[in-house]
């Protein structure tokens, strides 16, 4: 139902920057390898800065929320009926089971 997933899974961006990083130390500001690699830099940050805005969106899948309404839909309308007129035994089959 949920579309979540373990908090210590890391991410390959995540290791690729961290070695991008890391390789930039070596490099003076002025080369063309050291421009190039902080190009790369941002493009990779762009990126996983987009995914994790996309992770973000929902965390419920839509399907789940809309049988959710129904459901409630139909335990709201069964019981204002029931307010008003007698509940026999086939109006609780209306309901739909949990499932689990």
């Amino acid at each position: 139902m949920l579309n979540r997933k373990p908090k210590d899974e890391t991410h390959p961006l995540d290791e690729t920057i961290a070695n991008l990083i890391s390789g930039l130390a070596g490099l003076t500001e002025g080369e063309e390898a050291h421009t190039q690699s902080v190009q790369s830099l941002k493009i990779l940050m762009e990126l996983r800065a987009a995914e994790k805005a996309e992770k973000r969106k929902l965390p419920v899948n839509p399907d789940v929320l809309v049988a959710a309404g129904a459901h409630i839909l139909g335990i709201v309308v069964i019981i204002g009926f029931e307010q008003k007129h007698v509940l026999t035994s086939k109006a609780m089959s209306f309901v739909p089971k949990i499932r689990i």
